[in-house]
């Protein structure tokens, strides 16, 4: 019916779909023919967290890692995207798990990936059974739903009818700060690795290196804060907002001229620095770093800002018809490349093209599709 739908009216042009648990071969069959329709979809992998001890708390269990590799093969065969989600602030996670988190995602070659804040919900296990045991200090978030804003909220809190979610603030395993500064990595990596800025040379350096993909970030977050002011003032912009939102239930405040609500603020940074036009600076910035901090030769580190500046989707850039490539390096194993955008849809205006870094950031909206010639 959807597909039908689509072919009749060019609606709907894309879906964010929670399938499965787990998906398998029937959902990457569902994914092909939705993709094949043109209809914006990506195969789905619900990890939350890979720490054995976090997922005993909850009583959850996850894919095996092979597995995963399995349904990292399928979906780049058949040039989907895949997903996953982490939760930030589950029972037993601390500051050293939570960066083995993100550790393990990347290092399975998974770049697309949610961070969420744990959400204790009305009669959950975890909200009966486990907030007292695991010290679950939480605040009242009118803004972690889809389709709000902050006029509204507003009216709705006057009025007496505004909902909230009760959200994690710490833990007797993490707190206030440390779930803070985690929140502050995760919201890095989602701009940089998940959103295409550095993690074709991170992955590289990764496979050739054998640098840890969280080395990495940590030690490029660090040039960064040296290197460039508006980084630290957009660090200090987001300890801002977070204070406004732990007082309030709403955020009020902008990250880099960005106003967003609750949900959207751990995944601003892209959009940041797409609003800023600072993508290609901050390309000149991750190329600086890798030759300065691990000596990356010249012909390697030509290839990756020429190839991050098209890879990344920029409004006014856009690649209405594919483009060439031939690399000088061995950055991508490949002699040559086509990148190409990877759905054909072109917002008319900076503001739209801002909303579809946020709204299809699951479908990789936001990075073009690079294709290797072998």
């Amino acid at each position: 019916m959807l597909c039908e739908t689509n072919r009749r009216t060019g609606h709907p042009s894309g879906l964010s779909v929670s399938f499965a648990k787990n998906s398998n071969s029937t959902v990457v069959e569902i994914v092909k023919k939705l993709t094949s329709h043109n209809i914006q979809s990506g195969l789905y992998i619900s990890l939350q967290s890979t720490s054995t001890k976090v997922l005993e708390n909850i009583k959850r269990k996850n894919l095996k890692i092979n597995k995963i590799g399995d349904l990292n093969a399928l979906a780049k065969e058949n040039s989907m995207p895949l997903l996953t989600d982490l939760i930030l602030g589950m029972p037993g996670e601390t500051p050293q798990s939570w960066i083995k988190n993100i550790e393990n995602v990347f290092k399975n070659d998974i770049t697309n990936m949610d961070v969420y804040y744990l959400q204790l919900l009305v009669n959950a296990p975890m909200n009966v059974d486990q907030k007292e045991e695991f010290t679950l200090e939480t605040f009242g978030a009118y803004d972690y739903f889809y389709e709000t804003n902050v006029e509204t909220i507003q009216k709705e809190i006057e009025a007496g009818v505004a909902e909230s979610i009760q959200v994690i603030k710490s833990s007797n395993t993490m707190n206030h700060d440390e779930l803070l500064d985690a929140s502050i990595f995760s919201w890095f990596v989602l701009g940089t690795h998940c959103l295409g800025l550095s993690h074709l040379l991170a992955h590289y350096l990764h496979n050739t290196n054998g640098i840890k993909y969280t080395d990495f970030y940590l030690g490029l977050m660090e040039y960064l804060k040296k290197n460039d002011a508006d980084f630290s003032n957009w660090i200090a912009e987001y300890k801002h907002a977070h204070a406004t939102w732990y007082e309030l239930g709403y955020t009020t405040d902008t990250i880099g001229g960005i106003k967003s609500i609750g949900w959207q603020v751990i995944f601003s940074l892209m959009p940041i620095l797409q609003k800023n036009n600072k993508v290609n600076l901050y390309i000149d910035h991750v190329s600086k770093f890798a030759k300065e901090k691990y000596k990356v030769n010249d012909n390697l580190l030509h290839d990756y800002c020429n190839i991050t500046q098209t890879y990344i989707k920029q409004f006014g850039k856009y690649l209405h018809s594919p483009i060439d490539y031939t690399l000088t390096s061995d950055l991508l194993d490949a002699p040559s490349i086509t990148i190409e955008d990877r759905y054909n849809h072109f917002p008319e205006t900076a503001e739209l093209h801002l909303d579809y870094i946020f709204y299809g950031r699951r479908r990789s909206w936001a990075m073009n599709r690079i294709r290797k010639h072998v």
